[in-house]
């Protein structure tokens, strides 16, 4: 297989100094390479060096082929979904490689403003479905289940290479190697995804068993300086009470209880520097597991009342222009639901979650605006943490710790110390939010959920996993999983869905 991008020592540091990746160097075959690592470690800075958006600061880098990059994030521009293509694929060659109805029920001619998220990321595929070798920075974000279907078709068939960055397990598995970005560097993996996770799986095991060996030298030096301690002074007493005995004078007496502390000193310092040793050997062997940062969420025990009602639905609708359901729809949530709220893109799951929590709302789930509802919706007063797509509520031009500050009733040292165990240590805690990767704000989104405030009674999350590096997302699969008050999710990701445990459907179609 020709090798589409090949790096030879490539280095990329920021003016500030931060280092990203140093000496790099590695082939990038045709086919499909999936990229992977935790957020924030470079990923799509790599990506962005590659297609010249960013110049390495040391290093050759060689191109086959033109380089496409479909970032993960792009806001539209106030032009027409047609004048979009016709800007990045100006020969319309997407048109012979993407089947007819990729953009089905997409009108060509509407504002590119004017797009849910899903049909947005067809746009922007179709627009760099022909231009050479691909890198895709999470393609299948937004997408419904239809789509991710079709798209996991389209990148199957694709005739050039594809550079995967995602944690879309369902699109991982369709890859042909894979490259780990981690706290460790880079490393490349040549064989399929299912492959890889076997491979990191037995590194894991043999690195925590060397953790497990070095963590037991530790405890028995530790033990050892114990007894060695113990039995100098066993000495010390005895000399002393010989001493006495034998009426020795008292200046005498005391030059030998200094020696004896000297010599109990020593033993201290030296067993415990063994034992220092053996403790620094542990954590050694535990920072080489390459450990994913693990976002960590204070649950208290919610103890939900299973006949009480959280959210209601009787014969609700919502109309702009026509009315948005097909079926009205009519619910009852208890203190212990959940329930997936499924549908295609359009089909109003981010409406619903802002008309419960008692939004107005445009016709794409967006907020203000004026609309028609018939029958009623409403949500009980209990505390609710709700995660929308975007994250909109996050205000990005604050830093972490005065947005936290200005909601939650603690002390600055608590919010620090709660921030911590989300991962945001030290100076981390003055970063603008606006400038922290997707995971990065969903955390912070989680960390304003939780510190300083009661427990939830109810969790929404809007496509939360369109943010969460894969160790994240299994994670948060298990939060939900063992959380026992509500949830509402709207996911298409199955595998998320499978792993959260979660009981009912609500299928919305669109009127």
């Amino acid at each position: 297989m020709l090798a589409a991008l090949i790096l030879n020592h490539l280095n990329f540091e920021y003016p500030n100094g931060r280092s990203i990746f140093v000496d790099l160097s590695l082939s990038i075959e045709s086919g499909i390479t999936a990229l992977v690592g935790p957020n924030g470690v470079g990923k799509s800075t790599l990506a962005k060096v590659l297609t010249g958006e960013l110049t390495a600061t040391a290093g050759t880098l060689y191109r086959r082929e033109d380089v496409s990059y479909l970032p993960q994030v792009e806001t539209p521009p106030d032009s027409s979904v047609l004048d979009y293509l016709a800007v990045h694929d100006p020969e319309g060659r997407f048109y012979s490689e993407m089947p007819g109805k990729w953009l089905d029920g997409i009108d060509l001619g509407s504002s590119c403003l004017a797009l849910s998220g899903g049909q947005w990321m067809r746009v922007r595929l179709a627009a760099h479905w022909a231009r050479g070798f691909l890198i895709l920075d999470e393609p299948s974000n937004d997408l419904d289940h239809e789509a991710r279907t079709e798209l996991m078709h389209l990148l199957k068939n694709h005739r050039r290479g594809i550079l995967l960055i995602s944690h879309d397990r369902e699109l991982l598995s369709l890859c042909d190697q894979v490259i780990e970005f981690s706290n460790q560097g880079v490393a490349k993996f040549g064989g399929s995804w299912a492959e890889y996770q076997k491979h990191r799986s037995h590194e894991r095991s043999r690195l925590e068993e060397q953790l497990k060996s070095a963590k037991q030298d530790r405890d028995r030096v530790e033990e050892d300086r114990r007894g060695a301690i113990d039995r100098q002074e066993k000495r010390n007493r005895r000399g002393e009470t010989v001493a006495a005995r034998g009426g020795i004078p008292k200046i005498i007496l005391g030059g030998m209880k200094r020696r004896a502390q000297a010599t109990t000193g020593r033993v201290d310092r030296e067993t415990k520097e063994s034992a220092e040793e053996a403790v620094t050997k542990a954590y050694e062997a535990y920072s080489s597991l390459k450990l994913d940062p693990v976002m960590y969420a204070k649950i208290i025990d919610v103890k939900p009342i299973a006949g009480k009602t959280i959210a209601r639905a009787t014969d609700f609708n919502i109309r702009f222009g026509s009315w948005l359901y097909a079926r009205d729809l009519s619910f009852v949530l208890r203190g212990d639901s959940r329930v997936v709220v499924r549908g295609r893109n359009g089909s109003g799951k981010s409406t619903l979650f802002r008309c419960l929590m008692g939004e107005k709302v445009n016709r794409c789930g967006g907020p203000l605006a004026e609309y028609e509802q018939r029958g009623e919706i409403e949500c009980a007063n209990v505390p609710t943490l709700y995660l929308d797509q975007k994250l909109e509520r996050l205000k990005v031009e604050y830093s972490i710790l005065e947005y936290l500050k200005e909601s939650a009733p603690v002390s600055e040292a608590e919010i620090r110390n709660e921030l911590a165990m989300f991962l945001f240590h030290g100076e981390q805690v003055h970063q603008k939010i606006g400038s922290l990767s997707g995971g990065e704000r969903l955390r912070v989104a989680l960390a304003h959920g939780f510190i300083g405030r009661d427990p939830p009674g109810l969790i929404i999350l809007d496509e939360p996993t369109n943010n969460l590096d894969l160790f994240n997302m299994e994670f948060l699969e298990n939060l939900i999983r063992v959380y026992r008050g509500a949830v509402l999710i709207a996911s298409h990701d199955g595998v998320f869905l499978e792993n959260t445990g979660m009981k009912d459907v609500l299928e919305l179609s669109k009127g």
